[in-house]
């Protein structure tokens, strides 16, 4: 999951001209971070991360890809 997340964090700063918003998917990937990184994450705060960073992604379509696997990835546990 750490690689996938790194993708993210790659592709955020690859395609940042595309979205409109440059620093909230960021704020929102370090959140999904240090959540995920906690002994029990508060499944509220993952999914509300997930969904804006989805939501943030959808101008950059292999960003959006990124993220709908990290959601999956993220799901499956």
């Amino acid at each position: 999951m750490d690689a996938l997340i790194l993708l993210v964090e790659q592709l955020l700063e690859e395609h940042r001209a595309a979205l409109p918003d440059q620093e909230a998917p960021r704020a929102e990937l370090r959140r999904l971070r240090e959540e995920l990184d906690e002994g029990s994450p508060e499944p509220g705060v993952v999914r509300r991360a997930l969904e804006r960073l989805t939501l943030f992604a959808q101008p950059a379509a292999p960003l959006a890809a990124a993220v709908a696997e990290l959601a999956r990835m993220v799901q499956s546990f």
